[in-house]
């Protein structure tokens, strides 16, 4: 396999990265992890309904110039919170 499976969005150094949500999310999202991974990374969980079952999936925030000071690991997420830059 070539490539990473994920999709990639460029954006000038120093964009704000806000919280992606999930169609059908429950809640707000948790940071399970920040620190050099993709680069600079924050990794969130979101939990997602799908055909009456809550199933978690990760969003990987990579390439990142910093983290956003409020993304600390047990963190939790709104939609639309500032990630990284």
């Amino acid at each position: 396999m070539v490539g990473h499976g994920g999709i990639d969005l460029a954006a000038r150094r120093g964009t704000e990265v806000r919280l992606v949500p999930l169609e059908h999310q429950q809640g707000e999202a948790d940071v399970v992890f920040v620190g050099p991974l993709i680069g600079n990374t924050v990794v969130t969980r979101h939990s997602v309904r799908e055909s009456g079952t809550v199933r978690e999936y990760l969003v990987f925030y990579g390439h990142l110039q910093a983290p956003a000071i409020r993304a600390d690991p047990g963190a939790s997420v709104a939609e639309g919170s500032v990630i990284g830059s």
